[in-house]
């Protein structure tokens, strides 16, 4: 009861100050996620991936709450896809490793 009086406005037929029950950081849009810096290569390209499914999708200010949260996770995928790729990519298999893939690939 207590805790429900704090947490909502009273309803005086005034109307609330919605910065006075605050919003986090993240809701806000002034980081991407708490405690992380944002200048970060992870964050960069981050941003500039989110902005491009925006844009995909009509613009920032025409993709609803669930959309946002969708379009976040595969952004957050697809970086990490994009970083195993990477180290796929660059990986030199050791010697009995290679060994072993030209006996699997002659069979």
């Amino acid at each position: 009861m207590l805790w429900n009086m704090l947490a909502e406005p009273q309803t005086t037929g005034e109307i609330a100050d919605p910065k006075a029950y605050g919003r986090s950081a993240v809701t806000n849009g002034s980081t991407l996620l708490p405690g992380v810096d944002g200048r970060t290569i992870w964050a960069r390209r981050f941003r500039d991936l989110l902005s491009q499914h925006f844009a995909d999708l009509g613009g920032e200010d025409a993709v609803s709450e669930a959309e946002c949260s969708i379009a976040r996770r595969a952004t957050a995928l697809e970086i990490e896809l994009e970083r195993l790729e990477l180290k796929f990519a660059t990986a030199r298999p050791s010697a009995s490793k290679w060994r072993r893939m030209v006996l699997e690939a002659r069979l």
